[in-house]
């Protein structure tokens, strides 16, 4: 995700590529992870390890926020 700040600050906001997208895929992956597998970070929504399918739409809000 550096390269998502150097191309602001080189090449200027209006010019950034896509390029960070895998990054931050990456990045949200790991937080959904931390949050709805391994019980980091919060108390009300974690220790559940299912696939999001398989869980509430209010549930899969919350782990989203927290994400």
């Amino acid at each position: 995700m550096g390269g998502h700040v150097a191309e602001k600050l080189i090449i200027g906001q209006e010019n950034i590529t896509s390029g960070c997208s895998s990054d931050l895929a990456g990045a949200t992956r790991i937080a959904n992870a931390a949050i709805r597998q391994y019980g980091m970070f919060s108390d009300d929504a974690s220790f559940i390890a299912r696939d999001k399918k398989k869980t509430s739409d209010e549930y899969n809000t919350l782990v989203d926020k927290k994400v």
